[in-house]
């Protein structure tokens, strides 16, 4: 699911370069798909933009090793959720939402602010055991695989001298409850670091 983010970006870079704002419809699907992973909202929005176009915008933003697929059939072959990328793309994504200017100041505190807003349930990863005060947007993606469950997660932190982009891809041959565990440990070892100075 953090596919999503990317389905968001091309969705606002369509409006943007038509000089539109998002439809309250297109508004409430983005909400919907972003802080509840909702994947009917997803199909709603994919099938508006179109795989191609967010391949267009995955290739502008040099994710050079993101595959995007558009299939709105859960777990088809051709289902956008089983769209292929790497940490590193993923972080291009993020440069692109926090410091970038691939989108207007404006539109770019949109996907921001919904990925601060994500439904508790699914603040694990980046967002799990860090101090009250640290800020996060994140987007997360869960599910079974023939090879395993994978866990994945794309996002920013910021606060206690802080300010960064993190991304992970997981796959673990046991439970998602063991995957959450070590995704989470794993950011709260990053943020922990953070507050090292480099020598």
């Amino acid at each position: 699911s953090v596919i999503k983010v990317l389905i968001l970006v091309t969705t606002l870079k369509l409006a943007q370069g038509r000089g539109r704002a998002l439809t309250s419809t297109q508004k409430a699907l983005a909400s919907r798909m972003i802080r509840y992973s909702d994947n009917t909202a997803t199909n709603a929005l994919m099938t508006q933009v179109g795989a191609a176009r967010c391949q267009r915008v995955a290739d502008q933003l040099g994710m050079s090793r993101t595959v995007v697929l558009g299939g709105t059939v859960y777990r088809s072959s051709t289902w956008w959720g089983h769209s292929t990328t790497t940490t590193r793309d993923l972080l291009r994504l993020m440069n692109a939402v926090v410091p970038g200017t691939y989108l207007s100041p404006g539109r770019r505190a949109y996907v921001r602010d919904l990925m601060s807003r994500v439904t508790s349930t699914q603040t694990w990863g980046l967002g799990d055991g860090l101090p009250d005060d640290v800020h996060v947007e994140l987007k997360n993606g869960w599910g079974p695989r023939s090879d395993g469950y994978r866990l994945n997660g794309v996002g920013h932190v910021s606060g206690r001298g802080r300010d960064y982009q993190m991304s992970f891809l997981s796959r673990t041959p046991n439970s998602y409850a063991y995957g959450q565990t070590t995704v989470n440990r794993l950011s709260r070892i990053v943020f922990d670091a953070l507050d090292v100075p480099l020598r």
